[in-house]
């Protein structure tokens, strides 16, 4: 979908905000809110996320001995790229529209780290292999039985 029929369909749809996240990497989508005005510029060019998400764990505590991002770097933006094709409405959010993003370098190259750019090469790898790979979510929980005590 182009982003001119983006905007067109939120305007229909009185969209007020739109919700971004890119996945991090212990696979949890990271993300923000940002308004119909900041949207456009995003999508058109791109706009910085720190990289931290590339450096903390599941409960935000710093990993020790990172490599890609950490005191070092000084924990610098990401360039976050929207993907256009993953739009989605959120149904107990009203008025609201959400995309995934994806990380990438400062000049534009894909961050290797980013787990849906590891999807990607996987998936083209695939492909060149004559491959067509069917993928899904399998949710994992424990059930336990306990009194309320």
């Amino acid at each position: 979908m182009e982003l001119g029929e983006v905007v067109h369909l939120f305007e229909e749809r009185n969209i007020q905000k739109i919700k971004l996240a890119g996945v991090d990497i212990d696979g949890i989508l990271r993300g923000k809110y940002i308004s119909m005005e900041k949207f456009i510029s995003a999508a058109e060019n791109g706009f910085g996320f720190c990289d931290v998400v590339f450096g903390w764990d599941a409960n935000d505590e710093l990993y020790d001995r990172s490599v890609v991002t950490g005191w070092h770097t000084g924990y610098p933006d990401a360039l976050a790229k929207i993907d256009l094709s993953t739009l989605r409405f959120v149904p107990w959010e009203p008025d609201t529209a959400f995309f995934l993003i994806d990380f990438h370098h400062s000049d534009g190259h894909p961050l290797e780290v980013c787990p849906r750019q590891l999807m990607k090469r996987v998936l083209q790898r695939a492909s060149d292999m004559g491959f067509e790979p069917f993928m899904s979510c399998e949710f994992e929980y424990f059930l336990f039985r306990e009194s309320p005590h």
